[in-house]
């Protein structure tokens, strides 16, 4: 694995515990399910998945809110010398179905490989 890509998964880690600590909305799940790092990681784009969906608006206007705030615990929790700008996006409701689509087939192959099927 890259450097890159380790600290990628570091940060969504970070973020994951983070936004549960920070983001309270009352029943309602925020995961972090993609993180996009520019090469020099200045900049950083998280895509988030809310459930329930109609808590997309409310998630994305706290977590731009508290952007700083989660910033700065970012920087402790992994020590980084210089911490990304953060910018929050939803994930499409698309890519989370092909996402779905993707590990029932890879379940079926597995299932498959090992002659249950």
């Amino acid at each position: 694995m890259l450097k890159n890509e380790k600290l990628t998964e570091l940060i969504m880690q970070a973020l994951g515990d983070i936004i549960n600590k920070i983001i309270i909305i009352p029943n309602t799940l925020i995961s972090v399910t993609k993180i996009d790092c520019s090469p020099d990681l200045k900049n950083t784009t998280i895509f988030v998945s809310v459930l329930p969906d109609q808590y997309n608006g409310t998630a994305l206007k706290k977590l731009r809110k508290n952007s700083s705030l989660i910033r700065k615990k970012l920087a402790k929790k992994i020590n980084l010398r210089k911490t990304p700008e953060l910018k929050w996006q939803i994930k499409p409701k698309e890519d989370i179905k092909k996402e779905n689509e993707l590990l029932e087939l890879e379940e079926i192959l597995e299932a498959i490989s090992r002659g249950e099927i």
